[in-house]
């Protein structure tokens, strides 16, 4: 067995279009382009609006925010949550008093396969 860590110990800063977050890799197969991340936003953070270089779901674990897709209007998120952005969109999240999230980015991703509409 091994132990590892994905806390805010083992997050780097993300600055990148204006972000300010703490980033945790879980995951990464450039074998056909997955990656699984925990993205930890502060009290007041915010992942800076950008273009999703894959399609991707963005599951709140704990907190709540705001995220935006494609059309730039802000939805109310919490805990329990997800959105999707497919490849391509504009989209950003921010919050106010923190959030933690689990990114998964994949080529061939359809969460409406598996998860319920909100």
């Amino acid at each position: 067995m091994q132990r590892f860590r994905f806390d805010g110990a083992a997050a780097w800063p993300v600055t990148e279009h204006e972000s300010a977050f703490r980033l945790a890799r879980l995951l990464w197969s450039k074998n056909g382009e997955v990656r699984v991340d925990v993205a930890m936003l502060g009290p007041g953070d915010r992942i800076g609006r950008h273009r999703a270089g894959l399609p991707q779901l963005f599951c709140v674990i704990t907190g709540s925010g705001w995220v935006q897709g494609g059309d730039g209007q802000e939805t109310a998120i919490s805990a329990g949550e997800a959105v999707f952005w497919t490849s391509g969109e504009w989209h950003a999240t921010r919050t106010d008093d923190g959030l933690t999230a689990v990114i998964v980015q994949a080529d061939a991703l359809d969460p409406a396969a598996l998860l319920g509409s909100v």
